[in-house]
């Protein structure tokens, strides 16, 4: 993503977590606890469009749908447990029991050039083009800057800014 370009409005958010009503992906009501169940959602990547339309979870409360917009792996992690999740063969499937037992699941995403992998619990951007766009933002601003100081990256999740900006300069990641 080139400085100044226009991100899309649609079809950018490559995580959702999602209620679960009647084995379906069902996002909440607005200031409710309440289920809706949905035909789709526009602001959704497309390589999650079939895990909520046709994704059967069984008795989870909770999933939370998650892909690597450049590689296209997918991942479901369940909540409380992935038994009787039912989704296309390609989707790694983790239940929350599963992670606190010490279970990995996994998946990657390719982001200015760099391969990053993020675990099924882990803090991640929602558009890896946003992340793009806030790396390419923040070199622009500091491409005239003689002075060599240390950038903060907190709140790192998997650490994509350390990650992309930490050849320039020393970041401290904290997570």
């Amino acid at each position: 993503v080139a400085l100044g370009q226009t991100l899309s409005p649609t079809g950018y958010r490559t995580t959702v977590r999602m209620g679960v009503s009647n084995g379906r992906a069902s996002f909440r009501a607005h200031r409710s606890h309440d289920l809706v169940e949905i035909d789709r959602c526009l602001v959704a990547h497309p390589l999650l469009a079939d895990l909520m339309d046709e994704g059967r979870y069984g008795g989870a409360r909770e999933v939370t749908l998650r892909c690597g917009a450049a590689t296209g792996e997918r991942l479901v992690l369940a909540s409380p447990t992935a038994r009787d999740v039912d989704v296309a063969t390609d989707v790694v499937v983790v239940g929350e029991n599963e992670v606190k037992r010490g279970r990995t699941a996994r998946y990657h995403e390719t982001i200015g050039g760099r391969r990053f992998t993020i675990s099924a619990t882990s803090f991640f951007q929602a558009r890896p083009d946003g992340a793009e766009a806030i790396v390419a933002a923040i070199r622009e601003a500091f491409v005239n800057d003689d002075e060599r100081g240390t950038f903060v990256d907190a709140y790192c999740g998997v650490g994509v800014f350390a990650g992309l900006l930490g050849h320039d300069r020393k970041v401290v990641a904290v997570e």
